[in-house]
């Protein structure tokens, strides 16, 4: 991700918040992230460009089906929530996601981390789905999941969706996200976070939308894989 302090730190200095900086080399140890409290309209724009930045070095990935296959031996490893591999590229997507937490615990105040997660970690999340989704619609189009390679194709998709619904349930437990479900709704979410879904703290966690898309999307596909089996069984 694009380093926060050399951003902001221009940004403040040009826009004149902080005009002393350049005079006072003391000042540049300081967190610039702090500028957040005074300009909280900057965040917006800091994550706009980090979210940008995050998805072009994820597009290469998500568009290349090769990185969303995995050793699947059975569509039977998706029955039991220990049996499941995940593709490479879940992996990528939660380490870029990562990244994205990370910039959250840095920031000065929980309601600002709470925003920044809203505004790049959900559509990072959601732009996941989408790439899960597109590829299991190809394999549905091609093979109608007739044939062991549409249903091992989608069954690797929805362990991709099992595994990361499964690590962001795990994150949730962090005391990071404890604190952003116990914070007061910021008056800055009310309008638009730049993530779809509703946000609503109240419900356990900044993400718990998108667990439950990922939730909704694996059981739609589950069933659907369960379906066609029984079909090609008779």
């Amino acid at each position: 991700m694009i380093s926060f302090d050399q951003g902001v730190l221009s940004l403040a200095i040009h826009s004149g918040v902080l005009i002393s900086i350049q005079e006072d080399r003391n000042l540049q140890k300081l967190s610039s992230l702090s500028v957040f409290c005074d300009r909280p309209d900057w965040l917006d724009f800091w994550a706009e460009i980090e979210l940008s930045d995050t998805l072009e070095k994820l597009k290469a990935e998500a568009d290349d089906e090769r990185k969303w296959k995995a050793k699947v031996q059975a569509v039977a490893l998706i029955s039991g929530p220990d049996n499941y591999k995940s593709p490479i590229v879940s992996s990528r997507f939660l380490h870029h996601l990562s990244l994205v937490i990370d910039r959250c615990r840095l920031l000065p105040t929980t309601s600002l981390r709470c925003r920044f997660a809203r505004l790049v970690g959900a559509p990072i999340i959601h732009r996941f789905l989408e790439s899960m989704l597109h590829w299991c619609q190809e394999a549905e189009g091609l093979t109608a999941l007739t044939d062991d390679e549409g249903l091992i194709k989608v069954a690797n998709l929805v362990n991709a969706a099992h595994y990361f619904e499964s690590v962001l349930k795990e994150w949730c437990e962090d005391v990071l996200f404890l604190e952003m479900g116990f914070d007061q709704i910021d008056p800055f979410l009310n309008g638009n976070s730049g993530a779809r879904g509703p946000f609503n703290m109240s419900m356990g966690g900044v993400f718990e939308f998108e667990i439950k898309e990922l939730e909704r999307f694996r059981k739609e596909w589950v069933e659907k894989i369960n379906i066609n089996s029984c079909f090609e069984g008779i």
